[in-house]
């Protein structure tokens, strides 16, 4: 059977500018009535739009992370710095697509003059112009929509690893998060002192969204809103558990590897672990500390120390979620599939269109959809499996293969 659709803001996709067409087949399993269905999406673009590095908890210096070198598992080096008129200014994260950067929408917000996008790799520093940038509709308007794109006036090269929003709402709190940034870096007892240009990393967890009133009005004073994320900056003793002293929700953090996101690391993304590897839960947004006394917080200023929270916009929010998706579609287009069974196994065999990295990604709704698996830093294999088929009871599984567009 062969269905057309238009996908509008019901699901994650509201851009008017953006057309997608979905072929689905449908074929019997072992005799069954039940069905399984593969789509493939073809995407039709009809017109193109033209805070904070890390604080360390172990000492100063520490936690710097080396191009090509993975961290907590992380190919980091699409993690970049953002250049404004030659300027450092921001950190940010290469988007599946490889032709946009997902930053926070106060970097890019009423931006004049240039933007450059500077990768650090193994063989040194690449930069790319940027050729339009944009920040979230509703930034400055709604909170929680500190997000914004930058589209890149050239593909990033495909050794440089893309990275997949958090389309999950909800898997993103009380799990380990891996932050990675470019911002000004210092010791958690005295806060944030100095940028040196080196790229850092650690782990801190998110434990509330800013659906909690209490939150909001005891820290940044705003309206409850589940677009934030907050975390805070645990010492590993009570005194300093930020949550646990004011909000009785006890977690003294990750040690020697805890971290804050400081000045220069707005814009960077904040990883957890999904069953299909890492994605982008949350952009760092900005810091803040508990207005009141007595308060965890070692000293009156909002300075990255012990005890202090940090509010990072939330990316599976939908008016998030479906603002970065719009553009990175964009940069994608169709692989023509088939379906090959064997025993109770499914396989995809792909095209011969294939012109570079392949994303094959999996819904059940066809709304939310999640990377299944990706190939693109080495030889793509012709068939790919994909999994057991779903009993009768199993929901319907739909499947789309995407490469990215080259221009």
């Amino acid at each position: 059977m062969l269905n057309e659709f238009r996908w509008h803001s019901g699901g994650k996709l509201s851009n008017p500018n953006l057309s997608i067409r979905m072929f689905f087949y449908s074929f019997n399993l072992l005799g069954r009535i039940a069905c399984s269905f593969i789509a493939v999406l073809a995407i039709v673009f009809l017109s193109p739009h033209l805070l904070h590095g890390v604080v360390t908890s172990d000492g100063h210096g520490t936690h710097i992370v080396e191009p090509g070198e993975l961290v907590n598992g992380i190919n980091h080096d699409g993690v970049i710095q953002i250049l404004r008129n030659g300027n450092f200014s921001c950190s940010g994260a290469l988007l599946e697509g490889g032709r946009h950067v997902l930053t926070a929408g106060h970097c890019v917000s009423n931006q004049q003059g240039s933007i450059t996008v500077r990768f650090e790799l193994v063989s040194g520093f690449l930069d790319i112009e940027a050729e339009s940038w944009e920040a979230h509709p509703e930034f400055s308007i709604i909170q929680g929509s500190d997000v914004g794109i930058i589209t890149l006036s050239e593909r990033a090269p495909i050794s440089i690893p893309r990275y997949q929003p958090l389309g999950d709402t909800g898997s993103e709190i009380d799990v380990p998060n891996f932050v990675f940034g470019y911002g000004v870096t210092g010791h958690a007892p005295t806060g944030k002192d100095v940028r040196d240009g080196r790229k850092r990393g650690g782990r801190n967890r998110y434990e509330a969204t800013g659906s909690v009133r209490a939150i909001n009005s005891a820290t940044v004073g705003g309206l409850a809103i589940d677009r934030w994320l907050f975390s805070d900056f645990d010492s590993g003793l009570a005194e300093n558990d930020g949550f646990g002293f004011h909000f009785d929700k006890p977690d003294l953090g990750f040690g020697d590897d805890e971290v804050y996101a400081s000045s220069g690391d707005s814009g960077a993304p904040i990883f957890v672990a999904t069953p299909d590897g890492f994605a982008i839960a949350g952009v760092v947004s900005g810091g803040t500390r508990y207005n009141g006394t007595p308060n965890a917080d070692l000293d009156t200023l909002v300075n990255a120390t012990w005890g202090q929270f940090s509010r990072d916009t939330r990316i599976s929010a939908p008016e998030n979620y479906s603002f970065i998706v719009s553009y990175t579609l964009r940069a994608m287009k169709r692989i023509s599939i088939r379906i090959r069974r064997e025993s109770a196994s499914l396989y995809l065999v792909l095209g011969d269109d294939i012109e570079g990295p392949v994303y094959v990604k999996q819904s059940k709704n066809l709304e939310n959809w999640s990377d299944l698996v990706a190939f693109g830093f080495g030889d793509v294999p012709v068939e790919i499996q994909v999994g057991n088929f779903p009993s009768k009871t199993d929901p319907a599984l739909f499947l789309a293969a995407l490469t990215e567009r080259v221009e």
